[in-house]
């Protein structure tokens, strides 16, 4: 309680004290003892409004907490009822993907758009090729690398029911075992389909990729299932997740571009010898045109010899009748 509040309870205990005491030593004086009747009442007013006042304070303060512990349980039953929302969403987003991962056709499509997503991030559409023909079959991806290595075809449809049914046979160690033994065997086969349909020699790289599109699996298969990714590896079909495949596209992507550039510099190249060529052709042409030119000079001048010397001849046939050895005709002759 505070010292201001405390004050008049204090005085009143005071005067309580002091009429106790003067009651004992036999002093009564009538007005001591009406003034402290007084001042007890005035106190004990004084005291019943402070508590009063202070009972008011506590109900006012008990309300307000009321208030906000009401407004507080509303918010949170709001946001529990939200948040129930979203987990009802998040299962039915996580049984659509099941859905998904349950259908080979469905699940190759989902790696398809995944495994397109990676590859149009980090290479020129001219790059790669979604469901490329190779022969009869079809490729999910072929990315067109040039010789060497060439193509090299990705495949997207990972065998994961057996993943699965691995997954959940992990309770029981003999119905694990064999549900292992069942997966290893989907994935060599896999294996196997993809290196006799991808790897064409003359037409693909002497590779070929299978697609993993969920890192657990991928860790899960290098770490419990190392036979299945050695013979894999001994078929020349490696195995990558999105995590993998990303500095992988990175590296390829850097190979194409020294690609593009020494082409660039190739046909440079070449078009500097072609223009090389090309000038000293044409030196050639201006050489010979320039003495076709001073020939043709001669010949003008020769011709205008000959016309100057028949000129002669003429006029010296009209005034003497004759043509006289003269120079003009020495000239005519020197001209033929």
């Amino acid at each position: 309680m505070p010292l201001a509040e405390a004050w008049p309870w204090l005085a009143g205990l005071a005067a309580l004290v002091l009429g106790f005491w003067l009651g004992r030593s036999g002093r009564r004086d009538g007005r001591l003892e009406a003034a402290l009747e007084q001042r007890l009442q005035a106190q004990e007013r004084a005291l019943g409004e402070t508590l009063a006042r202070s009972l008011d304070r506590v109900s006012a303060r008990a309300a307000e907490g009321e208030r906000r512990g009401a407004a507080d349980a509303a918010a949170l039953r709001t946001q529990l009822s939200g948040l129930t929302r979203q987990q009802e969403g998040v299962g039915q987003a996580l049984g659509a993907l099941q859905r998904v991962l349950d259908s080979k056709q469905a699940r190759g499509a989902f790696g398809e758009v995944q495994l397109e997503r990676l590859v149009s991030d980090l290479l020129p559409a001219s790059a790669f090729r979604m469901q490329a023909a190779l022969g009869p079959y079809r490729a999910d991806c072929l990315i067109r690398l040039p010789f060497p290595p060439g193509p090299v075809a990705v495949d997207a449809k990972f065998p994961l029911e057996g993943y699965q049914a691995w997954q959940a046979a992990q309770g029981d160690a003999k119905a694990a075992a064999v549900a292992q033994r069942r997966f290893r065997r989907d994935v060599a086969a896999h294996v196997e389909a993809i290196a006799s349909k991808y790897i064409r020699a003359g037409e693909t790289a002497d590779f070929a990729l299978m697609f993993v599109p969920s890192e657990a699996v991928f860790a899960a298969v290098h770490s419990e299932c190392r036979p299945v990714v050695e013979a894999a590896e001994r078929a020349r079909v490696f195995l990558v997740s999105p995590g993998t495949l990303w500095p992988l596209l990175n590296t390829l992507a850097a190979v194409l571009r020294d690609v593009r550039f020494a082409a660039n510099t190739a046909a440079m190249q070449a078009q500097a010898t072609q223009l090389a060529a090309d000038a000293a052709t044409l030196a050639d042409l201006a050489a010979k045109a320039q003495r076709d030119w001073s020939r043709l000079g001669q010949d003008v001048q020769a011709l205008m010899r000959r016309a100057d010397a028949l000129a002669l001849a003429g006029k010296a046939f009209a005034e003497g009748g004759a043509v006289a050895d003269t120079g003009a005709a020495t000239e005519l002759r020197a001209t033929d």
